[in-house]
């Protein structure tokens, strides 16, 4: 085995961190985590509750300001990167697929996901990154959080800015 010094403390290590510091950045890396969930649940909270409050105000409101302000959707896509960004070096992925997704649900997602990431359309798409979906798509954890909060944030920035191009030109 290799030693080398702790990141940390500079002790002789043959990982990153020698036990007690690897220890202590599980326990930073696990509240750093904990932390971001509860701010990804007021978030949604956040936003459902506004989503609400202007669907009682639709009479108020003209058609283009119906459902979720783009400049909202921007903001949601910006945390969701921000999260990713930290929940990418989790090292482990602790999201569930909801129980109300049928397997066409998770299909489409992860499909559609892929395709993103690929940055091509499924019918181009090789015998082993076909079998990424099937993979995906099966059991009790979706794909990797990260990968889908960074889906997610993709897709919310685009239908933002897309709201924005639709409101500019005066068009549906």
């Amino acid at each position: 085995m290799n030693e080398r010094p702790c990141d940390v403390c500079g002790c002789v290590s043959v990982g990153y961190y020698c036990v007690s510091c690897e220890e202590e950045h599980y326990a930073k890396r696990t509240k750093e985590t904990a932390e971001l969930k509860a701010r990804i649940v007021e978030l949604e909270k956040l936003v459902i509750a506004q989503t609400d409050r202007i669907g009682k105000q639709s009479d108020l409101l003209s058609k283009k300001a119906e459902g979720i302000n783009p400049k909202w959707l921007r903001m949601a896509g910006s945390l969701l990167r921000y999260a990713n960004s930290q929940f990418i070096n989790h090292g482990c992925n602790d999201w569930v697929w909801p129980p109300d997704w049928t397997a066409e649900d998770r299909r489409t997602l992860v499909k559609t996901m892929h395709e993103w990431n690929l940055g091509k359309p499924f019918i181009k798409f090789t015998n082993k990154e076909a079998e990424g979906v099937e993979v995906d798509m099966s059991g009790k954890y979706g794909p990797a959080d990260c990968g889908v909060m960074s889906f997610l944030a993709a897709e919310l920035i685009r239908q933002g800015s897309k709201s924005n191009e639709l409101d500019a030109t005066g068009q549906d």
